[in-house]
């Protein structure tokens, strides 16, 4: 009983973030080389299956062949709020893609941050 009441004092409703989409996409742009990020249309359909698909507000921007350094760029730079506290993601592991989320009305927690 205790845990949900405390879930529901600080958990919070998502808003619409569309407006942080170009942002994001930038932000992609700008360190593509690093997450070895490469346009969707671009590939070829052998590296389709190979390469794990990036989505964004349901359309699918970019591929990588790195998923876990894609997602230790998306925390690093959540944590340095350069992407909004809102802005989540999903690893879809069956279907080989990554699901990054915009849009409102989904409920979060708080992210706790304990240094010793």
């Amino acid at each position: 009983m205790g845990l949900q009441k405390d879930l529901a004092i600080t958990c919070d409703i998502t808003m619409s973030l569309e407006h942080l989409i170009e942002d994001f996409l930038v932000l992609l742009e700008n360190n593509k080389n690093a997450l070895s990020l490469r346009e969707y249309n671009s590939i070829s359909n052998e590296d389709e299956y190979d390469r794990t698909k990036i989505i964004v507000y349901g359309y699918i921007y970019y591929t990588t062949e790195d998923p876990c350094e894609f997602v230790r760029f998306f925390r690093e730079m959540r944590f340095q709020k350069k992407i909004h506290k809102y802005v989540c993601y999903e690893v879809n592991i069956e279907y080989n893609e990554i699901l990054v989320n915009f849009d409102s009305g989904r409920m979060i927690r708080p992210l706790l941050v304990v240094n010793n």
